[in-house]
């Protein structure tokens, strides 16, 4: 009876212990960024809308392969936001060759989800090979737009004498890319956490685990023509958002399937929309394009007149992109093996409040954790209770032989 009680009382400890930390939000630590700033920097990886490409200020180069990547500062505004929120606004202590102190900037314009882990066509290291000595605490991840040209494609739409809209070729091959992404995606950010999260480098961060965060891409153009879409139509502007938002879902997707076996890999909510209101073709842009009907005109004839920034966010835009990273890591509750190491670890700050008095409660100190105590002590009597009455079973039966 005693084991059977102490059994029920297990039980009802480890429901007891569930249903408090649901009830409690301490108890699901969040921010997988912030946590994972504290152990370290955030490395930035990817094309063109990971390296800055459209925010102007790009950082010189040792090679004109590396200045030709157009690395901006502005790339790493949600990292220095994270961490200035973290620190509560103060500006974070610089390190040296880190954008904002904060973070290593080694995406490039122009690559390729290959470009993650393999040289580029233009002889640049392996983007995870240029980082180097420096061990991350966390990493930022935009690709695939490359993989499927949508740059190129939303340009020729722009110019073209006829409707993109009208070419299903090309729809059925631009979808068809997409598809096949998917796997190359999940195998991208697994090799991005196998390469932050080496027995090294979390020896190197306390044990902690270093996050993948993934940021889609944001619609760049208008749900329906406006006088500054010169040289779209209405059916291409819904394949252009159409093609985003397959794109996005393939991330999303990857995602879903890089983050199993506990890996802390995650995919930021409301990207897409972070530019409504202020795409290409409206009043006042979060993506460079055409400022009036004569320059539309211009490019129309012209297709390099605005270069590589066309159709890429502005310094602007990367703030508002910014502004959507920000509260959804705040918000994010943190990946099993990413909440281990950072609650458990010395060298990750929890985000769980710390106890007033500096000393670490006794486990006991919570109704989850009495009910414990009791199941052993039970458990312990229902043993105890067990040896004694078997002995005094041996000694009658010893009494009784002839």
């Amino acid at each position: 009876m005693l084991v059977a009680l102490a059994l029920v009382l297990g039980a009802c400890s480890g429901a007891g212990a569930e249903q408090d930390a649901t009830a409690d939000p301490q108890a699901a630590p969040v921010d997988p960024l912030g946590v994972g700033l504290r152990s370290g920097p955030t490395v930035v990886l990817g094309d063109s809308f990971a390296s800055g490409e459209g925010a102007g200020g790009y950082l010189p180069g040792a090679s004109a392969q590396l200045e030709a990547c157009h690395r901006s500062d502005a790339a790493t505004a949600v990292a220095a936001a994270v961490a200035a929120a973290d620190a509560g606004g103060a500006t974070p202590t610089a390190s040296p060759g880190l954008s904002g102190g904060v973070a290593l900037n080694v995406a490039c314009s122009g690559a390729l989800t290959e470009h993650l882990t393999a040289e580029s066509r233009a002889g640049l290291p392996a983007q995870l090979d240029q980082l180097g000595d420096v061990v991350p605490g966390a990493a930022i991840v935009t690709t695939g737009g490359n993989d499927i040209g949508f740059v190129d494609l939303v340009a020729q739409c722009a110019v073209g004498e006829t409707s993109c809209a009208g070419q299903p070729e090309l729809r059925d091959a631009t979808f068809a890319a997409i598809d096949e992404l998917e796997a190359e995606l999940v195998d991208a950010y697994r090799a991005v956490d196998a390469a932050l999260n080496t027995d090294a480098a979390r020896a190197a961060r306390d044990g902690a685990v270093a996050p993948v965060i993934v940021v889609p891409y944001p619609q760049l153009l208008p749900e329906v023509a406006q006088t500054l879409c010169l040289g779209f139509d209405d059916d291409e502007l819904v394949l252009a958002r159409e093609i985003v938002s397959d794109l996005n879902d393939a991330v999303e997707a990857a995602v879903a399937a890089a983050s199993g076996a506990g890996r802390a890999v995650y995919v930021v909510d409301g990207v897409e929309e972070a530019f409504a209101g202020r795409t290409a073709c409206s009043a006042d842009p979060l993506v460079h394009w055409p400022a009036t009907p004569a320059d539309v005109i211009e490019l129309l004839q012209n297709p390099d007149a605005l270069g590589r920034e066309l159709l890429h966010p502005t310094a602007q835009g990367y703030a508002a992109l910014a502004d959507v990273v920000v509260p959804w890591s705040a918000a994010e509750p943190l990946a099993v093996a990413q909440a281990d190491s950072a609650v458990g670890a010395a060298g990750a700050a929890s985000p769980v409040a710390a106890d007033d008095s500096g000393d670490d409660a006794p486990w006991t100190a919570t109704f989850g954790g009495w009910l414990r105590a009791a199941t052993m002590v039970l458990a312990l009597g229902a043993v105890a209770w067990i040896v004694l009455s078997r002995r005094r079973l041996e000694r009658g039966a010893a009494r009784r032989r002839p």
